[in-house]
């Protein structure tokens, strides 16, 4: 294995590059986004339960004042950690991923109830799909976008991209290829669930590993298999 490319942002990707490094891998952390926050006014609609779908969206929300009796919910340990170390009591699902999210909505809520799903501009559709399919009421509070950042063509630095984002897709392969979306890429990816791999096949990369969800742990043991 050559280098691993973590396209996910910061600090994330510091974190996640980290663990990495202290299990022998190379890193290169280039994010495919940057964070841009957003000063998007609380819903004014009232909700029911609060879900906090990245680090940012705690980061950029916790400022405002918003009804904190609800109940929280962040994706996944960091996003969680981040809310409880504000002050705001939080639980998290066991799988952090947009599927682990909504099977614990399901067994622990009854609709209908409002949920606010408190995240970046163009962010995590399919969950508020899913939800909304289910007879919940889903409403967004944007806090924050991403902005596309510019890459030089990466093919001969890496043989492994990790990307826990489906939006990633599309900027990675334009870094790693000229060639027409049917063109397969060699490339080796890691993606946190069934869901991005599928996407990430429609656009040619035939190797695809999938770890349990996106936490930085579930991560390196996909990287493991790998190499």
């Amino acid at each position: 294995m050559k280098t691993i490319w973590i396209t996910r942002t910061i600090p994330g990707a510091f974190r996640l590059g980290e663990l990495l490094r202290q299990h022998g891998f190379d890193v290169l952390i280039a994010p495919i986004f940057d964070i841009v926050p957003l000063s998007q006014p609380v819903p004014t609609t009232s909700t029911n339960l609060w879900m906090f779908l990245s680090v940012h969206a705690v980061e950029h929300s916790i400022e405002y004042s918003w009804d904190r009796s609800k109940p929280c919910i962040g994706i996944g340990t960091s996003t969680t950690l981040a809310l409880q170390q504000r002050g705001v009591k939080a639980e998290q699902p066991q799988c952090a991923s947009s599927e682990g999210l909504f099977e614990f909505v399901c067994k622990q809520y009854r609709p209908p109830l409002t949920i606010t799903l408190v995240t970046g501009k163009s962010g995590r559709e399919d969950l508020a799909q899913w939800l909304r399919e289910e007879g919940f009421q889903v409403q967004y509070w944007y806090v924050y976008e991403r902005r596309l950042q510019p890459h030089p063509n990466f093919k001969n630095m890496i043989d492994t991209i990790v990307v826990l984002n489906a939006a990633c897709l599309g900027p990675v392969r334009s870094a790693m290829t000229s060639q027409p979306q049917h063109f397969c890429l060699p490339i080796k990816l890691v993606v946190p669930s069934e869901r991005i791999a599928t996407q990430a096949r429609l656009q040619g990369f035939e190797f695809v590993e999938l770890s349990t969800d996106a936490a930085d742990v579930s991560v390196l043991q996909a990287l493991q298999r790998l190499s």
